[in-house]
């Protein structure tokens, strides 16, 4: 009996798991003291960073599609890019060539190690372009500049990493039979794996999504979202400068309800992963179901609700939690309140007070400061 390997079960609703982010606290505070400097050296001029605005398919830039659509800052609302839509046939050309490299390359057949070797040196990659992928992360998501350098890249390649680990620890079992029988139990890839990744973190959440298939020896085809598009083209850029063969990790541009929906009713998709709005997420499984009964892996809707007792002894530690989590385009924020109306009177005084202290400004640093 086989069965596909579950390696995307590693990857919790909400990341990597505890053991890969005991870290974090302790590199929050390490970055604390260097983000400022980091700032200072690497404040660049959005109008002057080259932009790759293409789909990538077997390895290379192409071109595609009809219609286009605007890409523009958050920071002030510019169209910095036009989006070219792929429509179903390029999103099918995208399949085939992922089908094409599955069957053809050995990348599902190496010896795992192989594999995570590979992924390695792509992770050492990411770091190495640290700069550039930052820039590009910074310039549609509203991640600054600072924390694209100190934690969404180097985030990344960790990440990546951590799933190249798991190459050779995905395995099969042996069951219980009469002596003249033997059963076991392999897990083999699904094949090709269609994911849709959000526009929040744009470079962590793909690869979350892509990571943990690639090592399973499986190729992707990634829709990001239309809102944060480029970071995720460099990255399968450096997928195959690593040596991954071209047509393991492709990506087609577009919008979900075109794009995406192509993609997930593709009869060569064999699995989907999507993070997203709860509507989207129903919709994609409607799709699944119509198309093949093909399995899909939903992190959906809102979350993170908090409760504030009337007895709760500092509103100010409160206060400044809410505005934390929402003073940016934050995923993971908390989303609502719930509090007595004593406690609420006094938290929405204290929460205007730290919020007035927040100034919107763009995610690159001002060249002349």
């Amino acid at each position: 009996m086989r069965k596909p390997a579950q390696l995307h079960k590693l990857a919790p609703s909400h990341g990597i798991p505890t053991a890969f982010n005991a870290g974090r606290s302790a590199l929050a505070s390490l970055n604390a003291l260097f983000i400022p400097r980091i700032t200072r050296c690497l404040a660049f001029d959005p109008n002057q960073l080259s932009i790759n605005s293409a789909h990538f398919i077997g390895g290379h830039y192409v071109s595609g599609g009809s219609n286009t659509l605007d890409v523009r800052r958050p920071s002030d609302n510019l169209a910095y890019a036009a989006l070219p839509v792929a429509e179903a046939d390029l999103v099918d050309q995208a399949v085939q060539d992922a089908c094409q490299a599955y069957k053809k390359t050995n990348w599902a057949t190496r010896a795992p190690r192989e594999r995570a070797r590979v992924m390695r040196r792509w992770a050492d990659l990411i770091e190495a372009d640290v700069q550039n992928l930052a820039k590009l992360e910074a310039l549609g998501s509203t991640r600054p500049i600072a924390n694209a350098i100190a934690w969404d890249v180097p985030f990344t390649a960790e990440g990546i990493r951590f799933f190249a680990e798991f190459a050779d620890k995905i395995g099969g079992d042996v069951a219980a039979t009469r002596r003249e029988s033997l059963g076991m139990t392999i897990a083999e890839p699904y094949g090709v794996i269609g994911a849709i990744a959000p526009w929040n973190f744009p470079l962590v959440m793909a690869s979350w999504k892509v990571a943990p298939a690639l090592a399973a020896g499986n190729a992707v085809v990634l829709k990001p979202s239309e809102l944060t598009p480029f970071s995720v083209l460099r990255l399968a850029e450096l997928a195959v400068e690593a040596g991954m063969p071209p047509g393991i990790f492709n990506i087609v541009q577009g919008l979900g309800h075109t794009t995406g929906d192509a993609l997930v009713r593709h009869p060569l998709i064999s699995k989907v992963t999507f993070t997203g709005s709860t509507r989207t997420g129903s919709a994609i499984m409607q799709a699944c179901a119509q198309t093949g009964t093909k399995p899909v892996t939903l992190e959906l809707g809102g979350k993170s609700p908090q409760i504030v007792f009337a007895d709760a002894p500092n509103l100010d530690k409160v206060a400044r939690m809410v505005v934390g989590a929402i003073a940016g385009q934050r995923r993971p924020g908390l989303r609502g309140r719930f509090a007595p109306d004593r406690a609420a009177r006094g938290g929405r005084t204290t929460d205007r007070r730290h919020l007035v202290r927040f100034r919107a400004t763009a995610p690159w640093p001002d060249m002349e400061r």
